[in-house]
């Protein structure tokens, strides 16, 4: 074998184990912009918009944005609502529209996420948890009030991770083609990438929701191709409280039909599951 030959062989042999490494590093320092992908706005902004859809401005003690809550509902039931990765909260205020109809007059809360929107902050899986569980603090604070959760796609880990901090304080959950670990999610995209060892954002809804006895109900759209519907059947299949499935066959990775149509049939299942005395083998002693 001529010797240019031979030495461009080793430089390819060596090229692609380098260049894999580089990019497993880059990866790895780059994760968190590709994760969160967060729209940020003027709080004047975010105001405007919040008025023109019914909300106001939802601040803790000090004074510091939380998110919005609607003007209109019942402050005795409240639904907290954490979105996916992309965008504002206030992306998902169809939610306050949901929550009042014949069968619920909820009140609805967005949680706004640290770095998104107007609010101030960094996001990472330990500021949204913790901003998740300031909010069912707040919220707790009125005696008697029932407090629901529902997460949609990276919100369903946040709700999950709040679960795990605050089982005592949710009365039930709702969970938006959600996953059984952000790992899995991330794997299934990139198969060819060592995810589990460079992922730092875990999510691990599927060990965040043991111990809670429920309700929760799970929404899937079958033809979900950011986070497969596989996903999302394995931590209903896995999760050991009071569970209810809703699965939209044509549905993709925005099932928000589904669930205004079952919005009805979804608050009269939670409202009537919470009620209940969890059965011995849903509590926290799995016995």
């Amino acid at each position: 074998m001529p010797r240019r030959l031979f030495r461009f062989m080793i430089f390819l042999l060596l090229l692609v184990p380098l260049g894999y490494l580089f990019l497993c590093i880059y990866l790895y320092v780059q994760q968190d912009k590709m994760v969160f992908s967060p729209s940020r706005e003027s709080i004047e902004e975010s105001e405007r918009l919040a008025a023109g859809e019914g909300f106001s401005s939802w601040r803790n003690a000090a004074g510091e944005l939380m998110g919005w809550r609607s003007n209109a509902g019942d402050p005795d039931n409240v639904l907290l609502v954490m979105n996916g990765n992309a965008g504002t909260a206030l992306d998902r205020s169809h939610y306050g529209t949901y929550c009042r109809n014949e069968t619920s007059n909820w009140k609805t809360f967005l949680l706004e996420y640290p770095g998104y929107g107007s609010r101030e902050g960094r996001p990472s899986e330990e500021s949204l948890t913790d901003a998740a569980c300031e909010a069912v603090d707040l919220l707790a604070v009125a005696p008697g009030r029932r407090i629901w959760l529902l997460g949609e796609s990276l919100g369903s880990g946040t709700a999950s991770a709040t679960v795990r901090k605050r089982p005592d304080k949710i009365a039930g959950v709702i969970l938006v083609t959600p996953f059984n670990s952000l790992v899995a999610a991330a794997a299934g995209h990139y198969p060819w990438m060592p995810v589990t060892l460079l992922l730092k954002t875990r999510f691990a809804s599927d060990k965040n929701l043991v111990g809670y006895p429920g309700p929760v109900a799970f929404f899937l759209g079958a033809n979900d191709r950011t986070v497969p519907a596989v996903l999302g059947q394995e931590l209903y299949d896995g999760y050991g409280g009071r569970k209810r499935l809703w699965i939209d066959p044509e549905g993709t990775h925005n099932v928000s039909a589904l669930v205004s149509y079952e919005w009805p049939e979804l608050v009269q299942w939670l409202e009537a599951e919470s009620q209940k005395e969890p059965h011995a083998k849903d509590r926290k002693d799995g016995t």
